[in-house]
């Protein structure tokens, strides 16, 4: 009996936010079609998000102009299928500095025997190992030219009327060794 109303809350979970799904605004972008992700009640906005703004860099794209993405028009995006974060090179050095650090800083930012022999161990351990860097996480791909856009439901609902919108770009930092606009970390 238990799994039979489990499976009915499932369901009806499921077909309530398919509901919502549908209800929420298609854009026409030319070379796509992007529904809003989700409405946010307390904010009154529509996020629309993962929108693809240029070809994947990858392969002879790569480190190349931007490239206009290919129109697929077919379906509705809705930017719910992946999480992206672009390519950060975290290096080795890092962890392999912390005990230097640690016992630098220990010593009151005195160079001692100890910080000296700490500072050469890292050093050896990082020509070791040829200076690499930490593996990837999984999301981290170089096809990551993708924007978030969040609209005032009134905005929205008024485009095509009267001049422009005020427009807010964040761009996060991280300087492509951590972080990502998911708040996520690389």
């Amino acid at each position: 009996m238990r799994l039979k109303l489990e499976a009915l809350a499932a369901s009806v979970l499921l077909t309530a936010a398919s509901a919502q799904n549908q209800s929420l605004p298609v854009v026409d972008l030319g070379y796509s079609r992007h529904q809003a992700a989700i409405y946010n009640q307390t904010g009154d906005y529509y996020n629309f998000t993962n929108i693809r703004y240029a070809a994947p860099p990858v392969g002879n794209l790569r480190f190349r102009a931007p490239q206009a993405p290919e129109t697929d028009r077919s379906s509705v995006q809705n930017g719910l299928d992946s999480i992206r974060i672009c390519p950060q090179g975290n290096p080795a050095w890092i962890s392999a500095a912390i005990p230097f650090i640690t016992e630098y800083l220990l010593s009151g930012g005195v160079w001692n025997e100890t910080s000296l022999a700490t500072l050469n161990a890292t050093l050896a351990a990082l020509e070791a190992a040829g200076n690499p860097t930490e593996a990837t996480a999984p999301p981290m791909t170089e096809d990551c030219l993708f924007l978030d856009i969040v609209v005032p439901r009134t905005i929205f609902e008024s485009a095509g009327q009267g001049e422009g919108r005020p427009v807010l770009v964040w761009i996060y930092g991280g300087g492509y060794t951590g972080g990502a606009k998911t708040g996520e970390q690389g």
